[in-house]
């Protein structure tokens, strides 16, 4: 095993839906966007007064970004003249500027140009950096919200080098894959990926020597610590959203509870008890409660926990196999695996309404993570032998997976941290 710094096959598919189950009965990025139901803000994205080959690039960038919205709709050509906004991204001597219009017409400016400084020979991870953050600052402007353009993502690439010999790889990029950096080179299993709250951590699940073991690894100096090595299982890590603690699924009391634990002083508090194996906590956005996958309720379904009056509740009634839950931050949309079929799907249940919603491809899918944003769905599905990522928006209108064809892609986490700056 190796880190490396940049500047479970089926018996490994997830620690958690396996505590469950036993105890109850740099590729090149295909997208493939779905927007029949998206795109009511026209759209058109262009250069202006500049043939720069950068300028290009950047510009097919911003468009690209763009397709992840489902409240814009880009338009080109003979239909750009119909568009409620145009971008135009234009150089200078010393940045590169963009420009948004309220109307082609009119090319009525809203606003100030926005520029990024910087010289004009830009390496192609800083001409990304630049796209990435007007394509964030148009849809910010045209939307009111910002979007995961300029966010990273981590997960796991599973490289098997013979049907007895595997690399895995924690890497992180770009939300799009672009600019991968490889963290850790193991050739031990590693799963359950998840940023700290600053994003400066992440914390994971590695098999080395044999056995479950919980890791806190520092993102920039590679700097690695133990958290949970105890007897049995070490599973399911979350961060509290202030970063100062860890719930965790551990069974060293002889059956998976949920445990919480202070990360400066390593004290664990017990926080769920009973003979119910119960697993993938999640915390909520205010830190009053946890969501997580039980079969207390004699088959797995998720249950949150307050933390103020100890109740537990459940808050899946359909299905008989409910589990890896996440929320988003307004507490509206619970998130999660449903086994349909016999396949693991990811669905979105509005707590409002009680409406399900079936966003998965139909294959097996693993590990939904919500974007930073709350609008999409960053998830692993099974392409045959490998799997691969993908993004769904919650509303299903935008699919975008992005396959890998010489790894499989597992256990992906948003950061929740927009990066800043070109370097």
């Amino acid at each position: 095993m190796r880190r490396v710094f940049g500047s479970y096959g089926a018996l490994f598919k997830s620690a958690a839906l396996c505590v469950l189950m036993c105890h109850s009965a740099s590729a090149e990025i295909s997208l493939e966007v779905n927007q029949g139901l998206a795109g009511t803000i026209p759209i058109a994205v262009e250069a202006r007064g500049s043939s720069s080959q950068q300028v290009q690039e950047i510009v097919k960038i911003i468009q690209k970004d763009l397709e992840y919205s489902e409240k814009i709709r880009l338009v080109g050509g003979p239909k750009r003249r119909t568009a409620e906004f145009i971008i135009q991204v234009s150089p200078s001597k010393s940045a590169y500027c963009m420009n948004i219009s309220s109307s082609y017409r009119k090319n009525e400016q809203t606003g100030r140009p926005f520029c990024l400084s910087t010289n004009q020979s830009l390496r192609p991870i800083q001409l990304r950096a630049v796209a990435h953050q007007f394509a964030d600052k148009a849809h910010k402007h045209i939307t009111g919200n910002g979007n995961v353009f300029t966010h990273r993502i981590g997960f796991v690439k599973e490289i098997s080098h013979s049907p007895k010999k595997k690399q895995y790889q924690i890497v992180v990029s770009d939300f799009d894959r672009h600019g991968e950096q490889v963290l850790l080179d193991s050739s031990a299993p590693i799963m359950s990926l998840t940023f700290s709250p600053n994003g400066q951590h992440l914390a994971y699940v590695s098999f080395e020597q044999g056995i479950a073991r919980i890791f806190m690894q520092d993102v920039q100096t590679g700097h690695r610590e133990v958290l949970a090595s105890f007897s049995g299982v070490n599973s399911a890590p979350s961060w509290s959203p202030d970063g100062k603690k860890m719930a965790m699924a551990l069974s060293f009391s002889g059956i998976t509870k949920l445990y919480i634990m202070d990360i400066k002083t390593k004290e664990l508090t017990k926080v769920t008890s009973g003979q119910s194996i119960d697993t993938e906590p999640y915390w909520t956005r205010d830190g009053k409660r946890l969501i997580f996958s039980s079969n207390r309720s004699g088959s797995p379904q998720i249950h949150t926990y307050d933390f103020k009056t100890k109740k537990i509740e459940q808050l899946t009634k359909y299905g008989q196999y409910n589990v890896a839950p996440q929320i988003t931050d307004d507490g509206r949309y619970l998130v999660y695996l449903s086994r349909i079929d016999k396949k693991l799907q990811v669905v979105t249940q509005d707590l409002k309404t009680g409406d399900i919603r079936y966003l998965g491809n139909g294959n097996f899918d693993d590990t939904p993570r919500i974007s930073p944003t709350n609008g999409l769905i960053l998830y692993t599905t099974s392409t045959g032998v490998k799997t691969m990522l993908s993004i769904v928006s919650i509303d299903g209108s935008i699919k975008v997976p992005m396959r890998a064809a010489e790894a499989s892609l597992k256990f992906p986490s948003w950061s929740p941290v927009a990066r800043k700056g070109i370097n």
